[in-house]
């Protein structure tokens, strides 16, 4: 081969020959043969052999890639542009209205400024007679609890020497006067408790003192506490509270819960029962339930007494008075404990108040 090969190539017994990587243009192809002798003849066959280019080498192929290449960027550069336009344009609407909102603001601020201003003056004529009716509270209420405990210390003093002296007679009767009497006299110095608990509540946020309590004992006290006026009314104060029931809670708090409910209980029952029970919630907690069989409640009472504020004085079905704090403490004193003060009611039929604590 013309321009590829040095010299004659001898192919032996082949009858044919490879060439690879030929450029693309036009060769001159020689070929000589020899008899059985290896005697070589001189005259030789010529072939002419052109090799075309590949498509992707021609000149019009070059041309279109070349075309569709800067076609693309043209398409590239446009559509950037347009891209760059658009934010730009929405980055000015954004900052227009961004603008337009700190200006409001503005404004809206320097007219509360204003107004705060004007306030000021008002807030601290205000705060000047706070200081002085928060103080004047405090010390009304250190004056009545101090007197009005003393005016019970002497009571009670004048009540234990009584009843020491009736206890040498043989009256049952009047031994049956003094003893009413001394539960009377409990249940006043308990109507106090109530109204200076709740004052002092108004006053100071005081945080609960968890500890294991026995809830039948808690029980079983408290109904102790109620269980003359039962009996005038003719009233059974049952406790199904296991005897060996634990839970978390105040003492104090849970005293005046549990007794406040059953005083309302009582009040309102004319006859029948008051029963304790318990009844498991979850594996945390258990739910105490305070039931009667007493004069119940329609939905309207009910609401009204599980409002936030809605309390009053309601006379019992003995006609026996209240300062109408009592579930409002119940539910304040309960709500401190994380819990929440809930009730069914029926009229004619009775309540069920529950509330929950965690098991022990």
């Amino acid at each position: 081969m013309e321009g590829v090969d040095k010299g004659w190539v001898f192919s032996g017994s082949r009858n044919f020959v490879t060439y690879t990587d030929l450029a693309s243009k036009e060769y001159i192809f020689k070929v000589k043969a020899s008899n059985d002798n290896h005697v070589w003849r001189d005259k030789y066959t010529r072939l002419k052999i052109t090799i075309l280019p590949p498509f992707w080498a021609l000149w019009w192929f070059k041309g279109l890639f070349l075309m569709i290449v800067l076609v693309m960027i043209a398409l590239g550069v446009k559509i950037w542009i347009s891209r760059f336009k658009h934010k730009a344009i929405n980055l000015q609407k954004t900052v227009e209205q961004r603008t337009e909102e700190i200006k409001k603001q503005k404004d809206e601020l320097e007219k509360k400024q204003k107004e705060i201003e004007e306030q000021n003056g008002v807030l601290t004529v205000q705060q000047a007679e706070l200081v002085l009716a928060n103080a004047t509270k405090t010390r009304l209420l250190s004056v009545v609890s101090h007197d009005v405990s003393n005016a019970l210390s002497v009571i009670k003093y004048q009540h234990a020497s009584l009843d020491n002296k009736i206890k040498q007679e043989e009256n049952n009767e009047i031994k049956n006067l003094t003893l009413e009497m001394g539960k009377s006299l409990k249940h006043t110095s308990f109507l106090l408790q109530n109204l200076l608990q709740w004052s002092l509540n108004q006053l100071q946020s005081a945080k609960p003192f968890y500890i294991v309590v026995n809830l039948w004992e808690v029980v079983e006290e408290n109904m102790d506490f109620f269980r003359a006026i039962a009996r005038a009314k003719n009233i059974s104060l049952i406790n199904y509270v296991p005897k060996d029931t634990e839970v978390f809670a105040d003492t104090n708090i849970l005293n005046l819960v549990l007794r406040n409910l059953l005083s309302n209980a009582v009040k309102f029952t004319p006859q029948g029962t008051v029963r304790v029970s318990i009844e498991d919630q979850s594996e945390t907690m258990l739910e105490v339930v305070i039931a009667d069989t007493g004069i119940g409640m329609t939905d309207k009472q009910l609401m009204s007494v599980l409002g936030k504020d809605g309390y009053e004085s309601t006379a019992g079905t003995a006609n026996e008075k209240g300062t109408g704090l009592g579930l409002q403490l119940a539910k304040e004193y309960i709500s401190k404990m994380n819990g929440q003060l809930n009730a069914t009611s029926t009229p004619n039929k009775g309540s069920i108040f529950y509330f929950s604590l965690y098991k022990a």
